[in-house]
This record gives C-alpha cells, sequence and structure tokens, in this order.
C-alpha cells in the first residue's frame, strides 16, 4: 500500500458563502489514478471494529489504513484486538497510531525524547502482543508541545530553540524505529493554531497573531533534520475541521476569520511540503458535525472533501477521524451515517472503485 506518490496541482479560487455540491453526493472523481489516493479511518470505539455483528466488508477489503489514538489502545486488555489484528493482516490494512512524540514534562531538557519514548512505548505494548505491526505513527504536535511547554513560559524551565525541539523529536524516531522496525513518521499539526509565511492562525492563540509560530518554518526545519539524521519523516498530516475551513467558528482573539480564504491556505501548505518532498495526509471531519449528528457529521464531511478537490488539493491521503460524539455508529456499511458508511462513500468515489 505505500506507493510512490506523484503530484498533481492546480489552484482554483474559493470564496466563502458560494454554493457546495449535495451534502449526500460526491463529484466525480478527479485525476484519481495520478495521485493514488488511500483512505483511513479513525475512530475511537476500535472494539466496535472488531465486533463478530460488526459489518463492513467492503470497507475491510478497500480501506488502507486504520488508525488509533494511543491512549485507547494502552487500554486494550489481553484478547481485545486479536480480531482486530486478524482483520488487518487477512486485508492488508496498514495501522497507524496518532502519539505525542515530545510529551509536556519537568524538565524539558535534553532527555524529553527519550523520556516521552519511555512512556509512549510501553502503552503500544498491547499492539506487539497482538501480533499488530506498527507501520505508521502520526506524531501530534511534538514541536508545538515543546516550544509552549506552560512550564518555559513561567521559567521554570529553559525555552527550548525549534532546532532543539526537533533533535528530541529525532532521538525519539530512532527509539521508536528500535522498538518497531518498519515504522514510519508523519507531523501532525492542529493547523489553526499555526500562522503560515506572513500570516495569522486562525485562533491566534495565546493572544499572538501567528499563534504557536509559522508552521512552515517549523515544517522546513523537521524536515531537514529528520533527513540529515537518516530517519526523515515521510509527511504531514494536516487537521484543519471543515467548520474552520469555512470561516464558521468564531474566536475571541480574532474577529472576522471570513476576511481569510482557509482553503488556500491548507492548499498552499500542501503544495509546500509536495515541494520538501513529503506525502500529505488531511483529517476529514466537522467540528459542527461531530458534535451534533451522525448525519451532519458525514454530510458536512463530504462537503468538505468536495471542496477542497475543487481547489485542485490532492493529498495522498484522506483520513476520516473523528474524536467527538458523532458518528456514535461504526456498522453497518449500508445504513448511512455510520462510520463504515461514510468510509465506504469516500472510498468508492475518491479511489474511483473498490478492489
Amino acid at each position: 500500500m505505500k506507493k510512490a506518490l506523484l503530484i498533481a496541482s492546480c489552484a482554483m479560487m474559493f470564496f466563502p458563502g458560494c454554493a457546495l455540491s449535495n451534502a449526500s453526493q460526491f463529484d466525480p472523481p478527479l485525476d484519481v489514478a495520478s495521485v493514488e489516493p488511500e483512505v483511513w479511518v479513525h475512530q475511537g470505539n476500535w472494539r466496535a471494529f472488531g465486533s463478530e455483528n460488526a459489518q463492513w466488508d467492503f470497507v475491510k477489503a478497500n480501506v488502507d489504513g486504520f488508525q488509533f489514538f494511543i491512549d485507547s489502545v494502552s487500554k486494550a486488555k489481553p484478547g481485545d484486538l486479536d480480531s482486530l489484528a486478524k482483520i488487518f493482516a487477512e486485508n492488508d490494512i496498514d495501522v497507524s497510531v496518532e502519539l505525542g512524540g515530545i510529551l509536556t514534562m519537568n524538565p524539558m531538557d535534553e532527555n524529553v525524547g527519550e523520556e516521552t519514548f519511555r512512556i509512549e512505548s510501553e502503552k503500544l505494548q498491547p499492539l506487539k502482543e497482538a501480533g499488530i505491526e506498527l507501520d505508521y505513527v502520526n506524531l501530534d504536535g511534538p514541536i508545538r508541545r515543546a516550544l509552549n511547554d506552560p512550564l518555559n513560559k513561567k521559567g521554570i524551565d529553559p525555552l527550548p530553540s525549534l532546532d532543539m525541539a526537533a533533535d528530541e523529536l529525532i532521538d525519539y524516531m530512532r527509539l521508536m524505529r528500535g522498538e518497531f522496525p518498519e515504522v514510519e513518521f508523519f507531523l501532525l499539526s492542529n493547523f489553526p493554531n499555526y500562522g503560515c509565511k506572513d500570516g495569522p492562525s486562525y485562533t491566534r492563540i495565546g493572544g499572538n497573531f501567528q499563534g504557536w509560530g509559522d508552521y512552515q518554518k517549523v515544517l522546513e526545519t523537521v524536515a531537514r533534520k529528520t533527513r540529515k539524521a537518516g530517519i526523515p519523516i515521510r509527511g504531514i498530516t494536516i487537521d484543519f475541521p471543515y467548520d474552520y475551513a469555512m470561516a464558521e467558528v468564531r474566536h475571541k482573539n480574532f474577529g472576522d476569520p471570513s476576511k481569510i480564504d482557509w482553503f488556500s491556505r491548507i492548499r498552499e501548505l500542501e503544495i509546500y511540503a509536495k515541494g520538501l518532498g513529503l506525502e500529505v495526509n488531511i483529517i476529514f471531519n466537522s467540528q459542527h458535525g461531530g458534535k451534533t449528528s451522525n448525519k451532519a457529521f458525514c454530510e458536512e464531511t463530504t462537503r468538505y472533501i468536495n471542496t477542497y478537490r475543487k481547489f485542485g488539493g490532492r493529498p495522498k491521503r484522506y483520513i476520516i477521524e473523528t474524536w467527538y460524539k458523532h458518528p456514535n455508529k461504526v456498522s453497518p456499511e449500508t445504513e448511512p451515517y455510520t462510520m463504515t458508511w461514510m468510509a465506504k462513500q469516500v472510498i468508492q468515489n475518491v479511489k474511483g472503485s473498490g478492489r
């Protein structure tokens, strides 16, 4: 499943408030063959996918990846993961875990990468015990955590530099590769909290114009240093929910977000990352839908994918992920608005066909 990436890019203008396609329909696939897209699914209730009553045969046969949250994996009891291990093996499904990479701890010093690995590798043991190979990890905000540690800002710990944070992440990655020899790494960003080049962050978190900083600078530093260290990140994962892309969420530090074209901001990051030789994954979901209903989540996530593709957006991986209340039903895949129903729609329409 780990195929070569062919880059396709084009630019289209987006105007807030423009008409979107019907919520229950996808536009015809665009240049599907040229980008070799993958579809991943990620919902916290992984036990429901392994239930003997779960009905998701099409998705099993056609989905490319299944992702876990590390803390949900750590709670697995002996035997809990056995049925999923069999499903992954029989259907050649890649496995990923979303985790920290660098955790907030005291002190935030040259040992933080090693200490984070000690904590997180222990949490991953249930996967090893079930015989599940770990193909990828999504490093969720490690640089942000290092550079924005509250203890640093209170003067309790020294403030790490971007280079030091990247070096500690490399220490972590080396140890993780020693534990899981085939694992590859993505750098995951909560992108609304970052600026990009000269632009502001969506949230202006902390009252800062660029929030956690310029993400292009973070990405360039991590890509360059990990490559030089011989353990390069494979790509990035962009987390920017639909409501934010549509400028529907208001933050006290930012008056009217609709003055900025956020779809273009995401697309710009995709192009920049590809220019660094990185693969690009996007988490497609909806904060409003996730808090409202299964139907709202699926319809708004569909709109998100359609709109981004009209922009020329071509991520390598479409990650259908929820950390919200909805969708709260995993299967059957034939029932509208379950998690596997949503995954099936994306597979059929983004990838063009099933196996």
